[in-house]
């Protein structure tokens, strides 16, 4: 399942260390791809004390949150949604929910000046799309070469394979966040924060738009009763049975406010 936190999280205990620095790598391939193109993101508010604390702060709560709660927007909200999962339509409400309160308190739109970047065109947007798309296929090609190094097999499917989608994968998933500028705090803040006289409802659209996709392949899996990937092996899916409990609450709202404060 695709989660940011838990690619995080995989990192840091080395846990499927490959494939996740594979996807992170694509990640910051599409980032260097956009920053040399088209731009489309913003640099940090002014970074005194108390912006970094209260970064330091946010960025806690929402690490400890996601830990919890077992995923954020990406893991719950794209996947879990998508799944007709219980326990993602309880977290994403609730997270969504402790956020707007939080940043709305915070005035955490105010926090995240607009960058003075002027927004990209869309003659921009497709040379950072046609760049980034020719850096995965380059990925891809390096990834796939490499398989003679990296040929261990993972139930019967190439491994240097799986770690070539990954790359691929971290590529669209940075372009797509890139080209809908969710990669500016300011867009981020200004859905969260309602006070901030000028709600942007940017963010509902992107996390619409990423369902539209997730939702009709996920309920096709469930229909054909389908349990494995298409590379081999079984599909590392939650199961939907599995209740909710005091911390997917609890970890959903830790998340909410970190997310709302920073």
């Amino acid at each position: 399942v695709l989660g940011c936190s838990g690619t995080v999280r995989g990192l840091l205990l080395g846990k499927d260390a490959l494939r996740n620095i594979a996807f992170s790598v694509g990640m910051a391939v599409a980032g260097a791809a956009a920053a040399a193109t088209y731009g489309g993101f913003e640099g940090m508010p002014e970074a005194d004390a108390a912006v970094l604390l209260r970064l330091g702060i946010g960025g806690a709560f929402v690490g400890f949150g996601t830990a919890l709660g077992n995923g954020c927007t990406s893991g719950h909200g794209l996947t879990g949604l998508a799944r007709l999962s219980l326990r993602s339509w309880v977290a994403v409400p609730t997270f969504m929910a402790v956020a707007m309160a939080t940043a709305t308190a915070l005035g955490t739109a105010s926090a995240m000046p607009p960058s003075s970047k002027a927004a990209p065109d869309l003659a921009s947007v497709h040379d950072g799309a046609a760049l980034a798309a020719c850096s995965a296929g380059a990925l891809l090609v390096t990834a796939l070469a490499a398989m003679g190094v990296v040929g261990a097999t993972e139930e019967g499917a190439p491994y240097g394979l799986k770690v070539a989608f990954e790359l691929i994968s971290g590529v669209t998933f940075g372009l797509g966040l890139a080209i809908s500028t969710m990669v500016r705090p300011s867009k981020v803040a200004s859905f969260l924060d309602l006070g901030s006289g000028a709600w942007d409802p940017s963010l509902a659209f992107v996390m619409g738009g990423g369902l539209l996709v997730t939702f009709p392949f996920y309920q096709a899996m469930a229909c054909r009763g389908q349990d494995r990937a298409l590379l081999g092996g079984a599909l590392a899916l939650p199961p939907l049975s599995k209740p909710v409990d005091r911390s997917l609450v609890a970890g959903a709202a830790l998340f909410g406010v970190g997310w709302g404060a920073c």
